[in-house]
């Protein structure tokens, strides 16, 4: 008896490749869902780990308290800090929690492409630091 024929054989097609500009969407989109998950640990009292390999690593936050009610935010791609506007590098708002909304804003605008610009540029400012002299 064949072996092949006690399996359900199908065909598969790959999906078409996923081009640059999406994939970094995606980086950093799933980067700033770190982020969320780590402000909300931070208002718990707790710490996000993130499992990497076999080992857990410490989340870097991108949130900063600048008093006691009020905390910017900032993004980053990479270890390249994002200008969000001519300028500006930070969002401030008021409270843990409103560190939780501004990340899922900012989520939503990279998804929707309004940092694609902000995001090319340190994407081609880190490739620079890897090219060989």
């Amino acid at each position: 008896m064949n072996t092949l024929n006690t399996l359900k054989l199908t065909s598969f097609e790959t999906g078409a490749a996923v081009d640059a500009k999406t994939q970094r969407r995606n980086k950093l989109a799933n980067r700033i869902g770190e982020q969320i998950a780590a402000a909300g640990a931070l208002a718990e009292g707790t710490v996000y780990l993130r499992v990497q390999g076999d080992k857990q690593r410490r989340v870097k936050h991108w949130f900063h308290a600048v008093d006691d009610k009020r905390w910017a935010v900032l993004v980053f791609y990479g270890s390249k800090q994002l200008e969000l506007a001519k300028g500006k590098n930070a969002v401030e708002c008021v409270g843990l929690t409103g560190v939780t909304g501004v990340l899922e804003t900012l989520k939503a605008a990279v998804l929707a492409g309004e940092l694609d610009a902000q995001i090319t540029a340190a994407a081609d400012a880190l490739k620079k630091g890897f090219k060989k002299k």
